[in-house]
């Protein structure tokens, strides 16, 4: 029932590794698997706390960060299936309410069950009691409720911890109930005795007045149980609770407390935590805890300078600490400049944001007597961030990288430089990529035994990767690739579980594909994505093009099919007649709809054949012009809706039949991909405000240019037929088209009109939306429904026409239809 202390959200993220080829270099026996594992812990989080200890010799025990939370949750599932077998009959213990802190009940039952076995008529008398306090805990419990059962007889050697139990489980009902007063008194009394709950209760009462906000009694009795050496048992927790009081109080004094707490559990030997659940825990509890109390990366340099506000409390502290604890000023220094980094492509790194960097860490290092504490491999990270992309500093940082490289890989990743290792060699990356010295980066690289690893694959490959596409330069991206892909780190990411891999394998997938030199490298790249479909290039490729990828083995049945339907359907669109062998071959892909065709012949014979096409296309809304939506939804080949036939009820405009070709949209798809594979969507957003102090006045309007010179040049953008596009941005939407036919259709012949005006009214309630009001269409076909075939099913289906379909939402956010076309930015032609 300890209560939870306040704690900021942090995610400890467990990766797996990637078995790799050996690297090139001599080495001793070492498993990949091994090696990775070791590298792996330290890579996504370098200047971690978990990293710092590494670093230093105290080793890195294999404990993820813990909230408080997560461990009550643990308790309680415990709890559960403990009690379950202990006491099947009693299913009153299963139902622990949200406020209850199972922990401390769950280590007494443990213990009870330990000395006197399962079967003991004591465990099931000290459930029934228990079962009293989880009823009070519930919050609306009687006195009756919480009563607690009679003691039963025992032994006399047992009656005293009778006594003492039935005294804290009276104490929790209290603590759980109203009378708060009551609750510290009983606490107090336990706490003033020789009960074996005297630690325990004594923490309650520090608790309790803490919840009270009587914080300095609460921080004198939490003084005092951590001077107590036979209170050794919540020694760890009251330290937690010295947080919680700080957090109210806030005060520079207690903010202090908490982070020297914090950094002591921090800095306790390995040994020391793996022997002791407890602590355990409560180092699983600091590692979650160290950013809670604001020892992370700082937007500015203000703690390094001593700048403070009037009246200065978390912030007072931080800059004590950081002069203070090395730790403290290791993490904060290392994880502000590197996240300032991981904001923008390398290559747009410039003089402003390299004499930044420099200033920041020499800044830092200049903070004593904390520097004078950071050595060796650690202090060698720090120094790796202010790396210049001269000949000498280069030459120098990657000495350093092979040197760790060598320790890592004798040691087989026990070494402290495993926790630098993949650091080290993306600042080296990153100097010789701001020097334009690429291929020292991938020689560099490719030397290493790092590149199965996590912190290569997921960290430094992407990197460079977006740093080489920010420049525009293609050439360079197949010299990449030629270098650094290769057969053994594809297999090595296939490797890993299906979402881990899809989304490393579409990663590499969007860069090879804005790299390739040709259809045949970019349906390579193609193949590694999951959603092969997805690029939005292909949405402007002609017809013919379309219909040639049909054929290639890159694609899924379901893909070409959608490639030939949508080939079809852009010559049915522009109002020419498909050829004969098109056709065919759509059909041969596309059973369904040469099923709904045939039925269509079928039954309606004598039907001119434009008009049987014309009824199997109002059939069927998989009849669009698009292999992809350029929004965020399932791919067009989906194969989630209940029939192929079935109307899509959220994406009207691209999976119910046709819009017209909207090419602003494309085009600004297109470079709205790549923009996210280069990285250069966040530096124009999300990383905007915080990268001004560091990027120069026209580094965006360069990536800009230099994109644009890539995606002229590229490929599958040339082969796109701009003529055709054009001709598609101005043919009819589908609600047009197909409903003027069907009042055509009815004014030459009944036979099958009724159904024609009836399915074009669907078209225009669920086709395309975004081009306009239907009513000059919509209202003459329903009006001849309802007057010509007035007694059809389709007439009675169809009691109304439609107009503005166009949803918007006002400043109130009321949602609101409109008629007003939709517009999307205008784009640069890309020619």
């Amino acid at each position: 029932m300890f209560t939870r202390r306040l704690a900021s959200l942090a995610l400890a993220l467990s990766v797996a590794s990637l078995a790799a080829a050996a690297p090139s270099f001599a080495q001793t026996a070492c498993a990949p698997e091994k090696l990775n594992a070791s590298l792996d812990q330290f890579a996504r989080e370098p200047f971690s706390a978990a990293s710092w200890r590494q670093l230093n010799g105290l080793g890195a025990p294999q404990v993820d960060p813990d909230s408080p939370f997560n461990g009550s949750y643990a308790a309680t599932d415990t709890w559960r299936k403990t009690t379950a077998e202990l006491a099947p009959d009693m299913p009153e213990l299963q139902d622990v309410p949200y406020e209850c802190r199972m922990g401390y009940p769950l280590e007494v039952l443990n213990q009870r069950v330990g000395k006197l076995g399962k079967t003991d008529p004591y465990i099931k008398q000290w459930l029934k009691a228990q079962a009293r306090v989880l009823k009070a805990c519930s919050g609306n419990a009687t006195e009756a409720d919480t009563a607690l059962p009679d003691p039963i007889e025992v032994k006399p050697e047992l009656a005293q911890m009778q006594s003492d139990d039935r005294a804290y489980q009276a104490a929790s009902v209290a603590f759980y109930g109203q009378d708060k007063t009551k609750a510290v008194q009983l606490f107090k009394a336990i706490g003033a005795s020789n009960s074996v709950h005297k630690a325990a209760a004594r923490y309650n009462v520090a608790n309790l007045l803490a919840n009270a906000k009587n914080l300095t009694e609460a921080r004198a009795e939490a003084a005092a149980i951590l001077a107590d050496p036979s209170l050794a048992s919540v020694h760890g927790i009251t330290k937690a609770l010295q947080g919680y009081i700080a957090n109210l109080e806030d005060t520079a004094e207690g903010w202090t407390t908490l982070i020297d707490n914090t950094v002591d559990v921090l800095s306790k030997p390995a040994s020391a935590i793996t022997a002791d659940p407890k602590v355990q825990a409560e180092y699983a509890a600091a590692l979650y805890d160290i950013d809670f109390v604001g020892v992370r990366d700082k937007e500015s340099d203000w703690w390094v300078k001593g700048t403070l506000p009037e009246n200065p409390t978390v912030s007072k502290a931080l800059v004590d600490a950081s002069r203070k604890h090395p730790m403290v000023l290791w993490m904060m220094a290392g994880q502000s400049v590197d996240k300032m980094y991981s904001r923008a492509p390398w290559t747009m790194v410039g003089p402003k944001w390299t004499a930044w960097s420099a200033a920041y860490v020499d800044g830092a290092m200049a903070v004593q007597p904390a520097a004078a504490g950071i050595t060796g491999p650690a202090r060698d990270m720090i120094d790796a961030l202010k790396t210049g992309s001269d000949d000498a500093s280069r030459a120098a940082l990657w000495a350093k990288v092979k040197a760790a490289a060598d320790k890592v890989q004798t040691s087989c990743g026990d070494a402290p430089e495993a926790a630098a290792i993949t650091e080290l060699a993306a600042q080296a990356t990153r100097a010789s990529v701001i020097a334009g010295k690429f291929d020292e980066a991938y020689a560099g690289l490719k030397d290493l035994p790092i590149t199965g690893s996590v912190g290569y694959v997921d960290i430094i490959l992407p990197k460079l990767m977006q740093s080489v596409l920010a420049t525009g330069n293609a050439e360079e991206g197949r010299r990449l690739r030629d270098a650094l892909v290769t057969p053994a780190l594809i297999d090595g990411i296939n490797k890993r579980q299906d979402y881990d891999r899809d989304a490393t394998l579409a990663n590499l997938s969007g860069f090879l594909g804005w790299v390739a030199e040709d259809q045949a490298k970019f349906l390579e790249a193609v193949k590694l994505s999951n959603a092969k479909l997805s690029h939005p290039v292909l949405n402007l490729l002609p017809a013919a093009t379309l219909r040639k990828l049909a054929d290639d083995a890159t694609f899924a049945p379901e893909q070409k099919a959608l490639l030939l339907r949508a080939a079809w359907t852009r010559d049915y669109a522009r109002g020419r007649t498909p050829k004969k062998a098109d056709t065919e071959a759509m059909l041969a892909a596309n059973p369904e709809v040469k099923t709904a065709y045939e039925a269509v012949k079928t039954e309606f014979p004598k039907l001119r054949a434009d008009r049987q096409w014309t009824l199997t296309i109002l059939r069927n809304p998989r009849f669009g012009i698009l292999v992809n939506s350029p929004d965020w939804t399932d791919p067009i080949e989906s194969t989630k809706r209940e029939s192929f036939a079935e109307i899509d009820s959220y994406d009207h405009n691209d999976k119910n039949w046709w819009c017209p070709l909207e090419t602003d949209r494309h085009l600004g798809a297109i470079r709205k991909r790549f923009d996210d594979d280069a990285g250069l969507t966040a530096v124009k957003d999300y990383n905007a405000d915080d990268l001004k102090p560091v990027l120069e006045d026209t580094a965006v309007a360069n990536a800009d240019t230099a994109r644009d010179g890539l995606l002229k040049a590229h490929a599958m953008v040339k082969a796109v037929d701009w003529s055709e596009a054009g001709k598609l941005a101005k043919a009819p939407q589908a609600p047009r088209l197909l409903t003027q036919a069907a009042i055509r259709w009815a004014k030459a012949t009944k036979d099958g009109a009724a159904e024609a005006l009836g399915r074009a009214n669907q078209v225009v309630r669920y086709g395309c939306n975004w081009h306009g009001g239907h009513k000059a269409y919509s209202k003459p076909a329903q009006e001849m429904l309802q007057k010509r075939f007035a007694d059809t099913s389709w007439a009675k289906q169809t009691p109304y026409w439609f107009d503005c379909l166009n949803n918007e939402w006002d400043d109130q956010g009321n949602k609101v239809a409109t008629c007003k076309p939709r517009e999307w930015p205008k784009q640069a032609p890309l020619r």
